[in-house]
Formats: structure tokens, sequence, C-alpha cells
């Protein structure tokens, strides 16, 4: 039902639902009209079947030069309804404000965009600065902190053991399971451990192992540093002279560098165990058979092309969680605002060096 009012000898007669949602052709109407201090009106709600805190704001605003005055008088309203009026009468109208006309799609997208260019130009001079920390760490001109380093080999990479193995056995599991489907059709059971032993040793173990500590490490090292950025602790160094990204970016870079290649080994392991496992259950494949296969067909430059990525994926990863615990700003919002955008810009950054990968391969004929 929509919402009507009319105005005849100093009688205001309001009908229908003045909600939120008929607010805009309300006050069209309101405004037509002179509400002075000089004249008297009696406002009879009596036809009104609904009336919410937006329409009954609207009504009061329109009617404050009456108001002030105390020349309107309420009649008609239920209990509910003017307990609401009245309730809104002691309070500051002033600060409730209508809300501001959206920006259109393309305002939207130009201020995205910009965003987007700054925060891009940002990331660009926070990479140039961690590559100088970097040659100066080679050179020996930066010291670095091993017991930090050692603290973030066991946070990111032994702690990450389980997790890491279960997943990548199960995907060794679905894998095999997916292959044998089709492979039982042909006869050709054996050849499951062509496929899957190059699918995980080529892509699924380096990339799973990524996308794991994207979620697991990338949003603690946004986390942990915002927290540090909000405490002000990220200022305490900086204001006795020392470099922040030296302290709290490097030794966790390196610590990652360091650890996921080891678990892409270890989900390399866990990812074949489970594909012989799932053979010998489904395609009837003996474990014997499977590894004396493996060691025949699984040439060695599928595990280093898998293991040269992983050093790739490891400074994304913690190059792009440390960046965004950087920029937190303001208060605990910013904080999960930040450590969401670590993991998604993290995964993607993953596929795209991913992609990248595949074509550089190809086009050496790898």
């Amino acid at each position: 039902m929509t919402a009507l009012f009319t105005i005849n000898n100093g009688h205001m007669i309001c009908q229908g639902e003045w909600t939120k949602w008929q607010i805009v052709k309300i006050q069209n109407q309101l405004l037509q009209y002179d509400f002075n201090a000089s004249i008297s009106l009696v406002v009879d709600g009596s036809q009104v079947s609904h009336i919410d805190s937006a329409g009954a704001i609207l009504l009061l605003k329109i009617l404050k030069p009456l108001l002030d005055n105390q020349r309107v008088t309420w009649r008609g309203f239920t209990e509910a309804q003017q307990a609401l009026i009245d309730l809104l009468l002691t309070q500051n109208l002033a600060a409730y404000q209508p809300a501001q006309k959206s920006d259109s799609h393309l305002t939207v997208i130009g201020k995205s965009a910009v965003s987007t260019g700054q925060e891009l130009q940002q990331f660009l001079m926070y990479i140039g600065e961690n590559s100088l920390l970097f040659l100066n760490c080679f050179l020996g001109r930066t010291r670095i902190r091993w017991r930090m380093l050692a603290n973030g080999i066991q946070v990111t990479g032994y702690n990450a053991m389980p997790i890491v193995g279960l997943l990548s056995f199960l995907i060794g599991v679905v894998l095999a399971y997916q292959l044998g489907n089709q492979l039982t059709n042909y006869g050709a059971n054996i050849y499951v451990v062509d496929i899957a032993g190059m699918a995980i040793l080529r892509e699924f173990a380096p990339l799973i192992t990524a996308i794991i500590l994207a979620g697991r490490t990338g949003s603690a090292y946004a986390a942990q540093i915002g927290a540090m950025v909000l405490n002000k602790e990220v200022d305490a160094i900086r204001t006795l002279g020392l470099s922040a990204q030296e302290i709290l970016v490097l030794p966790r870079i390196i610590a990652l560098v360091i650890s996921l290649p080891l678990l892409a080994v270890l989900a390399d392991i866990c990812g074949v165990l489970g594909s012989m496992f799932m053979s010998r259950l489904m395609l009837d494949v003996s474990y014997l058979d499977f590894i004396k296969r493996f060691g025949n067909v699984i040439e060695l430059k599928m595990f280093l092309i898998g293991m040269i990525k992983t050093p790739v994926y490891a400074l994304l990863i913690a190059s792009i969680g440390c960046f965004h615990g950087l920029r937190i700003s303001g208060g605990a919002s910013s904080v999960g605002h930040r450590t969401t955008m670590s993991v998604v810009h993290g995964i993607f950054m993953i596929i795209v060096a991913d992609a990248g990968f595949s074509v550089l391969f190809s086009g050496f004929g790898i």
C-alpha cells in the first residue's frame, strides 16, 4: 500500500504505509506545502496502517516550524505509533540525514581503477625496498635475525605439515579415482601411475601447497603485522631508526621461501601415496607394480619443474601478506579487510604465476 496524505482546513489526514520504502514519494509531496509557524495543524493518523522511524522522522522534520511553536495536535495514531512519535520528538532530528545518492556505475569503476593503480604503485615500491633488503642481506650489510627466522620456519613449515600432508593425500586419492573411472573402460589401469604421478609432481602438489599456505600463512602475516601497526609497535620501530621491513618482513619472507619447497616435497610424497592407495583399492594395481611403474616412467624433471615454482609462490604469498599487514589502518575492521585481501590476492597471483610457468615451459618444450 502506498502512502498518501491530504491537507484541508488545518487538518492533515495521513493514509497508508509511512515507511522507508515510500519516503521519497512522501517527501516530494510534503515539500510542496509551506508549513509556516503561523498556522495550527491537526495530524490525523487513524488511516495509517504502518509507520516506521524513517516516515516519522520525515514528518517531524517537515512540521518542525509548527512543532517549535506547539501548533501541532496528534490524533488517531495507535498507541505504538504515538509512542514512536513522542520518542522521536525528544531526539535531535537534525542528526538524522537522508542517505546520499549512490555513485553511478561508471563512477564506481573509475574510483576502483584509481584506487587499484595507487595500490599497485605502492606495492611496486614495496617490492623494490624488499629487493634492496635481499641484496644487502646477501652482501652481508643486513643482519639476519636467526631466532625470528627459525620461529618462522617452525610456524609456517613444521606446524603446517599435518594439513598439507592430509590434503595432498586426499588429492591423490581423488585424482586416481577420477582417472580410474575412465581408464578401466579401456583396460589401461596401469597408466594411472603415469598420469597421476606427472600431475601430482608437476602441478598439484606445489599448487595445493601454495594455496594452503596463502590461506594459512599469508593471512597470519597480514594479521600479525596489522596488529603491530594498530598497537603502534611499527611506529616505535621506525622511531628508533630501524627498518620495519628488515625486522618484520625479511625474516618472514625467507622463512616461507625455505618452508614451502620442503612442504611441497611432503605433498609430493603424500599425493603419490594417496594415488597408490586408491589404485590398489579400485584398479587392482598392486603397490609393487605402482612403485616399479612410477620409477620407470616418471622422470626427475617432473619433480624439478614442480620445485622450481615453489620459491616464486613463497615470495608472492609472503610479500603480499606482509604488504597488506603494513597497510592496515583505522581499527579492527581494517584488519579483517586486509587479511581477506591478502588471501584473495595471494591465491590470484599464485594462479597467474602457475599459468605463466605453463606458457614458459611450453615455449621451451618442457
